[in-house]
């Protein structure tokens, strides 16, 4: 069971975490993310690992893991209040990040294995050869 959300927010940059304690995650009671631009958003996938439910920015390739309501909650690009609102929203509705959590952990298990993504990579490089792994 998880615990109640603290009444309090802390932020953070991977870049100034000693190590890069990505552990810490398991402390977070929402995962959010604020891009304007984003690649794929691989830091999300850390907070999917750790069971942490996610808000981010519907930046790039961030919706592409992040389903609104399903995976976490979008918020507009460059829009704080839409931030908060999501944040505000995740933290209230256990229901939202019980099943965020779930249905999180389970994607990152069906599209984000060492074997999926080294795949990926293969094929990418394959293609250009006209070949595919399996």
């Amino acid at each position: 069971m998880r615990r109640k959300p603290r009444e309090w927010v802390w932020a953070m940059s991977y870049s100034r975490l000693p190590g890069g304690s990505i552990s810490l995650l398991w402390g977070f009671d929402v995962f959010v993310m604020t891009s304007k631009d984003e690649g794929l958003g691989s830091s999300i996938l850390d907070a999917f690992r750790y069971h942490v439910p996610v808000v981010a920015t519907a930046a790039g390739g961030i919706p592409e893991i992040v389903t609104d309501g399903e995976t976490g909650l979008l918020a507009q690009v460059g829009n704080p209040h839409s931030v908060a609102r999501c944040i505000m929203r995740m933290l209230e509705d256990e229901d939202l990040r019980q099943r965020c959590m779930e249905k999180s952990y389970d994607l990152l298990k069906k599209q984000f294995t060492v074997e999926k993504m080294v795949c990926a990579y293969e094929n990418l490089y394959r293609e250009v050869m006209g070949a595919k792994c399996q």
